[in-house]
Parts: structure tokens; C-alpha cells; sequence
């Protein structure tokens, strides 16, 4: 506003001296008038840059420091939640390599086991199957005479002597 007014001042007095001074000097000093108020135009506008700057710098300084506060606090944070995070993650890769290890445990046992399945040398051949002559007839099957009765039965006593 200071300026303002000051421009306006200014504009009134050189009025005034312009119509009491020759036409030569005049121009002269319209001239000079003209750069004197061009370098304070000047000069103002580089003030009120210059201000805003430093204003704008002060700021900045402020925010500058707030960071340096609040960052670290922040960066921590952060450090122990991805901490937890990666340790959490490291639990449940654990928990599926002992899972895989049981199922790897289960499945060679059953490989074991399957060793004892017959191949194809135990597939019974033709020569094997009983023929017609092989079955029993009527007086091949027993009869009661073939019964054992109660004499022809040893005593206890009598087979654990046989056994020693």
C-alpha cells in the first residue's frame, strides 16, 4: 500500500514541477523521473520476491525439522510391522516344508510296501492249474473209520517227552 501511495505522491509533485520547468528539461527529467521510478518499480518487486523466498524458505525449514522428528518414528514402525510380517511368513514356510516332509515320509513308506507285490514270474501258468486227474474221487474222501477216537490220541506228557 506504502507504495501505492508513494507512486501517487510522486505523480502529483512531478506534475507540479513539469509546468513550471522549460520543455527541454522537462523531457529530461521525464526521463530521468521515468528510470528513477522503473529501478524503485524494480527494486519493490525484488523486495516482495525476496520476501516470499525467505518466507517460503522459513517454511520449508519448519517442515524440514518436523521430518526429521516424526521420519525415524515412522521409519521404525514400519521396520518392526515388516519384521513381524517377514517372521510370520517364515512360521508358515516352516509349517509347509514339515508338512511336505510328512507327506514325502508317507509316501515312501507306501513305496516300501509296494515292494511286495508279486511280479510276473508269480502268475500261476497253465502247468499249475489241477487237472481232472489231480481231483479226489468218491474213495479218496474220508470216511468215520478215518475218525481218530480218544486212545489213539497221546497224552500231554507223552508229546512234550517227543519234544525233548
Amino acid at each position: 500500500m506504502s507504495f501505492k501511495l508513494a507512486k501517487k505522491a510522486l505523480g502529483k509533485t512531478a506534475e507540479k514541477t513539469a509546468e513550471a520547468v522549460p520543455d527541454e528539461v522537462e523531457d529530461k527529467v521525464r526521463d530521468k523521473m521515468k528510470e528513477k521510478a522503473h529501478e524503485m518499480f524494480k527494486d519493490k518487486i525484488y523486495e516482495e520476491a525476496q520476501e516470499k523466498a525467505d518466507k517460503a524458505a522459513d517454511k520449508l525449514q519448519k517442515v524440514k525439522e518436523k521430518n526429521q522428528k516424526v521420519v525415524p518414528k515412522i521409519a521404525e514402525e514400519t521396520e518392526d510391522k515388516m519384521q513381524d510380517a517377514l517372521m510370520s511368513a517364515k512360521d508358515k514356510m516352516q509349517d509347509v516344508k514339515n508338512t511336505g516332509e510328512a507327506v514325502q515320509e508317507k509316501l515312501s513308506s507306501i513305496n516300501k510296501s509296494k515292494n511286495n507285490v508279486k511280479g510276473v514270474q508269480d502268475i500261476k501258468s497253465v502247468r499249475d492249474i489241477k487237472s481232472v486227474q489231480d481231483i479226489k474221487g468218491a474213495s479218496n474222501l474220508k470216511g468215520v473209520q478215518d475218525i481218530k477216537t480218544r486212545p489213539q490220541i497221546k497224552p500231554i506228557q507223552e508229546s512234550k517227552a517227543l519234544y525233548n
